[in-house]
Parts: C-alpha cells; structure tokens; sequence
C-alpha cells in the first residue's frame, strides 16, 4: 500500500475509510522528489499590452544563447483554466489577479515557466513607431451605431501613432486571428526599433510597470537575435452557442508541444504534468487561488478548482485517485507543507489524478 505524510512521523498501519486509504511515511524516509523541472539556461518574459488598462495582446518572449529567440502570442479570447479562478478567457486573469495570474495560467496551459511579466501601454509601443510603415491587407473597420467605419486604411503606408495603436490594441470588425497578425507585425516593429535605437528600451519601459530588469535583458536580447521568430499559437474557434464573445481553445496536448518545438527549454515538467483539482473546505473566499498558483510552478496542472461537499475541512486533504498517483499527492504535500494524504481506490476520479481540499489549516 506504501507511504504518505498525514502531518505525524509514526508508522500506522494503512486502514480503509470508506473508499479512502491514508497513511503516514516514516521519519526516517527522505520526502520524494517533485516533479522534475527543466530550467537550464535562458529567460522567459511575458509582454502584456493595455489599452486603457485592459489587456489587449500576449506575447511570451523566449532567450537562449544557445538557440534562436522566439515570440509566442496568444489571442485574448484564449479560454483556459485560470488557476483558483475557473475556466476564463487568457483576458480576464489580469481582472482578477493581476499580470501573475496571467503568467500562471500560462504556465498551467502550456507547461512553460514564465520568469517575469511587464505590462506596456499601446500609446507606449505606438508612440515609439510613430511613422512606421505598416502594411494591411484589409482595412480596420470599427462599429459605430449601425454602420462600420474604416479606422485605418489598408495599403503599405506610414501611420501616425493613433492608427498604430488602432492597428495593436483594437480588434475591430474582423476576428482575433487576423488581430493576432497585426499584432504580431507592430510587435515585430518594436523589436527593430529597439535594436536599432540606443535607449529605445529604457523608454518603453519608462511607462510600464513589472519585472523592468528582466524585460529590458529580455527585450533587448531578442530584439538583437538576428534568428529571433514571432509565432502564434494555432487556437481553433469555439462555436458561440448565441453569446457574442469570441472565443479560442488550445488543447494542453498541443499547448505543450508548441513549446516544445518553439521553446523546449523553458518546459518545467520532464513528461506529463499530474492533473489536480483545488477545493475550498473552509467558509473563507480565496483560499484556492494561491494553492493553485503554487502548484502549477511545481510542475502540476490545475483542470478544476471549486467548492468542496461541506465548508467544516479542519486538515487540508490531499487524495491520490489510485495508486500509480501516491508519489505525486506525496509531492503536493511536500509542495504545501502542510494536510494529510489519502489514497483514493476504491471509485477514483477518471479526470483528476490529485485532489485538494483545502482546509483550515492553511493560513
């Protein structure tokens, strides 16, 4: 039946309650090693553009001395898990928790680790390219009353800096895919610039808030990376079912690989990630949120997080549904450092390889 820590260092027989098995290690058994991680050498930064205070693009920007640089975008519809949060679009995790929340459902979507975060004003990025060539295969039109408006003209033409801001942080009529071109492209621009131009960086970053160090090593490093590549990642349309959102999915299975074949080396996990669900087990709000976000950056992925059956948990619960997933519910207790563990075996969950159940013990 094995070992697991339930907060005490006595050995104790392994007894069912219920459909549950717990457990203790022995004090004199080393705790197992977590989930390994891949940090090697490199940095990861990811660039949040705002428009009056709104995320309006993602890009991930990724590296390495050894290999060529990339940027990796993301759409803003992109519905993903926002650890301790639910199931939202990549948008709305700043909302909820600031630019951090948005590097950990990254980090939980994709596996890679994200060493740092800064958020830009469009006007910021616009102004820097104010008069830049830009060429647009269709114009940008804008809803206004009952008719659609051309904002910015097609053609290959220098802008000013209010039609580049139009052309990064405003969607327009088209869909998320073309706007993650445009992006892509005024992006693509400001990394020229500031390779370019001495002291371009340190203007940007005058009026943007975040890891600053980190993203002026970053920036300036792809910027200077004459193999540096902008990518997107291939999303696919959900089907609006009469709401007027427009959303985008990217399978873990394919989030993962794309960073594999993008940016391998900033994967944490070595193989796949155990999947966990956090449930609060207390009458207090908010507990989920940092439990998750610690776990991700453990090398675990967040598919659920909730309330649990009843509000009175006096322990943390950490239950491995069967066997094959003791090791990893051991790992989470030597993540949180607190609860005890269980053994699911008897009707364990097909969707979940761990579950959480926070409790008042955690503080």
């Amino acid at each position: 039946m094995g070992w697991a820590w339930a907060g005490a260092v006595a050995i104790v027989a392994a007894s069912v309650v219920g459909s549950v098995l717990w457990f203790t290690r022995p004090a004199d058994t080393p705790p197992p090693e977590t989930v390994p991680t891949i940090s090697g050498d490199g940095a990861s930064l990811l660039l949040i553009v705002t428009d009056r205070e709104e995320p309006v693009a993602f890009a991930l920007l990724a590296t390495h001395p050894d290999v060529d640089d990339r940027v990796l975008l993301f759409p803003p519809g992109l519905l993903t898990v926002l650890p301790g949060f639910g199931s939202w679009e990549l948008d709305r995790a700043d909302a909820f928790g600031g630019p951090g929340l948005s590097a950990v459902s990254l980090t939980n979507l994709t596996g890679a680790r994200v060493d740092g975060t800064v958020r830009v004003p469009v006007e910021a990025i616009a102004g820097l390219l104010d008069g830049a060539v830009i060429e647009l295969d269709e114009p940008i039109l804008r809803v206004e009353g009952d008719d659609q408006v051309v904002v910015v003209a097609a053609g290959n033409e220098a802008r000013d800096a209010e039609r580049i801001a139009v052309i990064l942080g405003e969607q327009g009529v088209g869909d998320q895919l073309a706007w993650l071109v445009r992006q892509g492209s005024v992006i693509e621009l400001l990394l020229e610039g500031i390779a370019a131009t001495a002291g371009e960086v340190d203007r940007l970053l005058e009026v943007s808030t975040g890891d600053l160090t980190l993203a002026r090593d970053v920036l300036a490093a792809v910027a200077g990376d004459p193999g540096s590549r902008i990518t997107a990642a291939q999303v696919r349309p959900i089907a609006s079912l009469g709401g007027s959102e427009e959303r985008y999915q990217l399978a873990v299975d394919d989030a993962e690989a794309f960073i594999e074949d993008e940016a391998s080396y900033l994967l944490i996990a070595d193989g796949p990630r155990p999947r966990v669900e956090v449930l609060n087990g207390t009458e207090r709000v908010q507990v989920t949120p940092p439990i998750a976000a610690e776990l991700v950056e453990a090398g675990y992925r967040i598919v659920r997080t909730d309330n649990a059956d009843r509000t009175d948990y006096a322990v943390t619960r950490i239950v491995g549904h069967t066997e094959a997933n003791q090791s990893a519910a051991l790992s989470v207790f030597d993540v949180l450092g607190f609860g005890e563990v269980r053994l699911e075996v008897r009707q364990p969950s097909g969707i979940v390889d761990i579950t959480v159940i926070v409790g008042d013990d955690f503080q």
